[in-house]
């Protein structure tokens, strides 16, 4: 199928909530606004949670089956469009991307989404990553942090940064007027030990009744986030809601949102916070250093849940610290917004193109 721009195949390990599967669900619906035809590939059979989502948009989205499989399709695909290209997600998806664009000859991009240290973890994956990445014909790093650690680390030589997109209804949240009386806090985000909402749990525990906490997600850590609130003894001002397709309702209804993360890109979740105006209290790392610097709540050093919940009550202390956030995420937010987004990527397209 030609479309009038040109065909992108993305190709990304799986389709369950995360991060990076979210923003590519918003990239896809714009970039076919705009003319392209994207197409999206996943490798694992079994994470297909966000499939009907792409779906419902008209996004055609396949399982790679089998090598190939893959192949064939993307060779007759190739044949048909000459104007193809290679979007890549995540290492496996890249470790795929190259290996394709050797037996295709079309141009590859690729998005990192989180710092050389975190993306490769193992020596296994080093060794990858050295490797593969010198074929690419152009890197998006979704901050310069990222960018510049897979640069120090000699995996790439450069890098275009552009962030994630944001869901427009994110845009369309009114910020909550705080109540003294019931001041909610937000954790949000795959429920795994790197995300240490546990943290959030203990902070909760130092604060006073009147503070309470949404947990919304799934992941490996639920239960015991489950048995910690438990023995804090404060399971009564915790809620737990699992998975939520479109948590903009809970967010809009959070005084702030809690990024006590040991390690991050640029977290969706916190662009999210930007574009509904709702406060943000982060650990100093990754991405969230730059994105917070020039905001009146800039991210601390967060090490313990005491740590997270003396900043908590810095906040809430200051009568117009909240305000001066959400006056400030008014004009920050624009850069997530999804055309905008759109658009750098499809420069970064037709620069590869020609």
């Amino acid at each position: 199928m030609t479309a009038s721009k040109g065909q992108i195949i993305h190709l990304i390990v799986g389709l369950d909530p995360g991060g990076a599967e979210h923003a590519l669900l918003h990239l896809v619906k714009e970039q076919k606004k705009q003319g392209w035809h994207p197409e999206v590939f996943y490798l694992k059979s079994a994470a297909s949670k966000l499939r009907h989502r792409f779906e419902d948009h008209g996004i055609p989205v396949h399982n790679a089956m089998s090598s190939p499989w893959l192949i064939k399709t993307l060779r007759d695909r190739y044949k048909q469009n000459p104007r193809l290209l290679l979007h890549s997600h995540l290492l496996y998806a890249d470790c795929v991307a190259w290996f394709l664009k050797d037996l295709l000859g079309c141009p590859w991009v690729c998005t990192l989404h989180s710092t050389y240290d975190f993306h490769t973890q193992r020596k296994a994956r080093q060794a990858l990553a050295q490797r593969i990445y010198k074929r690419l014909d152009q890197a998006i790093a979704v901050t310069e942090v990222v960018g510049e650690s897979f640069i120090s680390a000699g995996a790439i030589s450069a890098h275009t940064v552009i962030g994630n997109a944001v869901h427009e209804d994110f845009f369309r949240c009114s910020p909550k007027t705080t109540n003294p009386q019931d001041k909610r806090l937000l954790v949000l985000g795959r429920l795994s030990p790197e995300k240490q909402f546990s943290m959030a749990l203990d902070a909760l525990s130092f604060l006073d009744p009147s503070f309470s906490l949404d947990v919304v997600g799934d992941g490996p850590a639920a239960e015991s986030l489950r048995r910690r609130a438990s023995d804090r003894n404060i399971s009564d001002r915790v809620r737990f809601h699992g998975l939520v397709g479109l948590p903009t309702a809970v967010m809009a209804q959070s005084d702030v949102v809690l990024l006590p993360s040991a390690t991050e890109g640029l977290p969706l979740v916190a662009l999210e916070s930007i574009a509904t105006g709702t406060p943000i209290i982060a650990n100093a790392v990754g991405g969230l250093v730059a994105l917070l610097e020039a905001s009146p709540i800039p991210s601390v050093n967060i090490q313990t849940g005491q740590d997270l919940a003396q900043e908590i009550q810095r906040v809430f202390a200051g009568p117009k610290t909240i305000p001066q956030w959400q006056k400030w995420a008014e004009t920050a937010r624009e850069a997530f917004m999804p055309q905008v987004i759109g658009r750098e990527v499809t420069q970064c397209y037709e620069d590869v193109l020609g």
